[in-house]
């Protein structure tokens, strides 16, 4: 049972450490994205 113990407790920051990176990656181009559409929106409506 002790040995179990730890090899869960293994994969669960393993499984937690790449989905962080993931994450990253994924919210940085969505926000950049959504100022360019909103810059866009604007200019539009200037014109």
């Amino acid at each position: 049972m002790e040995t179990q113990a730890p090899a869960p407790s293994a994969e669960m920051p393993a499984s937690a450490a790449p989905s962080i990176p993931m994450e990253e990656p994924t919210p940085a181009p969505a926000p950049q994205a959504e100022p360019v559409k909103v810059e866009t929106t604007e200019t539009i409506e200037q014109l």
